[in-house]
């Protein structure tokens, strides 16, 4: 599956993934900046839908969240989830995340322009940029590790965030 061209951003999109479709690449810089619930063909060898979301077969890999059935509620990530790709929560309307403890990064843009409010990280590593830029709700991120690395730039514009301990040794 490729890139397709939407006309407008921030637009909700019900995405059809065809049993013979094998390989998704991921969109670059607004590819993905839609509000997408994704169906995927039950004779599909590669992807699966929960509720909406898009995970490789085996669930190890969050390409995209839906949150068709979570709106202002609370989401923990599967067990099985190692990886959550660029953009996965994107205009996510939930009100907290927790990561379980196999994921190590939060990708470059991963949460920007969702409502959360409060990221419980587990044992995240990394937060690479822009991962949460445009979050003006979040207000509460939890670490459960020390020396964390975060890109400066990682919260950009989160304004309203008050409570987050940066951990020892971790740099920005």
């Amino acid at each position: 599956l490729y890139q397709i061209n939407f006309p407008y951003r921030n637009q909700m999109v019900n995405w059809y993934i065809g049993k013979n479709v094998s390989t998704i690449v991921t969109p670059g810089l607004y590819g993905f900046e839609l509000k997408i619930t994704s169906y995927v063909h039950v004779l599909n060898k590669s992807f699966v839908s929960d509720k909406g979301s898009l995970f490789d077969k085996d669930k190890k890999i969050l390409y995209r969240f839906s949150d068709r059935e979570y709106e202002g509620k609370d989401y923990t990530l599967p067990q099985s989830v190692r990886i959550i790709q660029d953009y996965a929560f994107y205009q996510a309307d939930i009100r907290s995340v927790t990561f379980n403890h196999w994921i190590s990064t939060v990708p470059d843009y991963a949460f920007e322009c969702s409502n959360v409010k409060k990221v419980d990280l587990g044992h995240v590593k990394n937060i690479d940029g822009n991962a949460f830029a445009y979050c003006y709700y979040l207000n509460e991120v939890n670490f459960h590790e020390q020396g964390i690395t975060i890109d400066s730039m990682a919260f950009y514009m989160t304004k309203n965030l008050k409570k987050m301990y940066i951990p020892e040794d971790s740099s920005i």
